[in-house]
């Protein structure tokens, strides 16, 4: 797998697999998608409205930052950011669930980094849509949540050290 990043946007080289003689393209973006064994995922969740754009993290840590109470997403954005840290995007929130496939069962992951680039959700409701991951029910999930939602004491911002 080969990537470049220009301009802050990801490009990315197509993986081809072979199964039963078939030769299957896969982007980057469906590769970590496959990559976190989610169970469902919500069909608003593609790479055109979430691109991989590199969100200057680097490989630093990721960490599960936990509020201890309810917040609103915009709440969570703003003191996430005043004190330091740095919000990830899509491609790093990925990678993260893929390797540890269970955190998702603990508690929700939401992924603020990751706005959706869907302008007639944004415009038509003056909010922005994220990710996150979820466990309902013994399934592994991606589903959207608006920035103006109520995130229970339970949930966990996907973050780096600033």
């Amino acid at each position: 797998m080969v990537e470049y990043i220009v301009n802050n946007r990801c490009w990315q080289l197509y993986l081809i697999t072979f199964k039963e003689g078939l030769a299957m393209l896969k982007s980057l973006f469906d590769t970590l998608l496959s990559d976190c064994h989610q169970d469902r995922n919500d069909n608003d969740i593609t790479e055109e409205a979430f691109p991989l754009v590199d969100d200057g993290t680097g490989d630093r840590e990721i960490l599960e930052y936990s509020f201890g109470r309810t917040v609103t997403g915009h709440e969570a954005e703003n003191v996430l950011r005043k004190k330091g840290y740095v919000l990830i995007g899509m491609k790093r929130a990925m990678e993260y669930v893929a390797s540890h496939p269970d955190a998702q069962k603990a508690h929700p992951l939401i992924v603020l980094g990751a706005q959706g680039q869907n302008d007639s959700f944004n415009e038509a409701y003056f909010d922005c849509l994220f990710p996150y991951f979820g466990w309902d029910r013994g399934d592994h999930y991606l589903g959207l949540t608006w920035l103006s939602d109520k995130f229970s004491s339970s949930c966990r911002f996907l973050v780096v050290r600033g």
